[in-house]
């Protein structure tokens, strides 16, 4: 069974924080939130959807969710959409793994995130 290519540049270079919680969290430079045990977990946990293996089909997709002071995880929501099945796999992926939380300075900060994964059959 293929997995899919999360691909972990795209990962740090296009997943945003794209809102913290209070005035002062975002002045400060805040450290995104990231998967319990690196980006290859989250990888490990994302499975290509079998229709999709099948007919060798690939997409990109973005998730859009909170993440708590805690580390966990909340609202999550499609903002690019992959179809259906791929759109469900990132959604299972992300659900399946703990969370550190965002980061400014020394604090903990809740934050929405976006998150591309990137489907490719290889």
């Amino acid at each position: 069974m293929l997995k899919s290519n999360l691909v972990k540049s795209v990962l740090f270079s296009l997943a945003t924080i794209v809102f913290a919680e209070t005035t002062a969290e975002r002045k400060a430079h805040i450290e995104p939130p990231y998967p319990v045990g690196g980006l290859q977990v989250l990888e490990q946990q994302t499975t290509y959807p079998q229709l999709a293996q099948e007919a060798r089909m690939g997409c990109c997709l973005k998730l859009r969710f909170r993440v708590d002071k805690s580390g966990a995880i909340s609202n999550i929501k499609v903002i690019e959409s992959g179809g259906d099945s791929f759109n469900a796999s990132a959604i299972a992926a992300v659900k399946s793994v703990n969370w550190m939380p965002a980061r400014a300075g020394n604090q903990a900060v809740s934050v929405q995130f976006e998150l591309p994964f990137k489907y490719c059959c290889q």
